[in-house]
C-alpha cells in the first residue's frame, strides 16, 4: 500500500478488513440476509473483532472470499456476491438500433 493511501486512510479514520472470523444468521432461515452478520478483524488491530451486518460488508473482498468458501452454508449470499463482483460504476444499457454496426466503445 502506498504511503499516500496510509495517510489518507488515517485522515478519514478508515480501516481495511483483514479477515472474517465467523458469521451468524437466523438458524431457521439462513437465506434471510437481513439477519446475516459477520465477525470481521481489521488491519489496525487484528486481535479485536467487530460484528457487522451483511449489507455493510457485502462488497468487501475478504467477505466475498469467505462466502466462496462457505457457499453451502450461505447459498443466497454467495449468489449475490458473485452477481455484484463486476466493476461498480460502469453503465450498462442496450445499444440503440440507430447506432447498430458502429463502434460505440470510444
Amino acid at each position: 500500500m502506498s504511503a499516500a493511501r496510509v495517510i489518507a486512510r488515517k485522515d478519514y479514520k478508515e480501516f481495511f478488513a483483514k479477515s472474517v472470523v465467523s458469521h451468524s444468521c437466523d438458524p431457521d432461515n439462513p437465506d434471510l440476509l437481513g439477519k446475516l452478520a459477520f465477525d470481521v478483524t481489521f488491519t489496525n488491530d487484528p486481535s479485536k473483532t467487530l460484528t457487522l451486518p451483511y449489507a455493510d460488508v457485502k462488497y468487501v473482498d475478504v467477505v466475498k472470499a469467505y462466502l466462496a468458501v462457505h457457499k453451502k452454508d450461505l447459498p443466497l449470499a454467495c449468489k449475490q456476491s458473485h452477481a455484484t463482483s463486476g466493476p461498480i460504476g460502469l453503465r450498462v444499457r442496450k445499444q440503440s438500433q440507430f447506432l447498430q454496426g458502429y463502434n460505440t466503445s470510444a
